[in-house]
């Protein structure tokens, strides 16, 4: 069996702060999906957008 792990990170513009989320699954687009609602629920959105 295939398994795909799906690294993804978000930083704050300076790189002060991040968040790195993991996510496997046999799926590889469901493990991406996975993570990219990580990041949004973890707060990538607000983070990204810090000036």
């Amino acid at each position: 069996m295939i398994s795909y792990m799906v690294r993804a990170r978000s930083f704050t513009p300076d790189g002060t702060t991040s968040i790195d989320v993991r996510r496997s699954g046999s799926d590889a687009a469901e493990a991406a999906l996975a993570a990219s609602h990580e990041l949004i629920r973890f707060g990538a959105n607000e983070l990204a957008a810090v000036h």
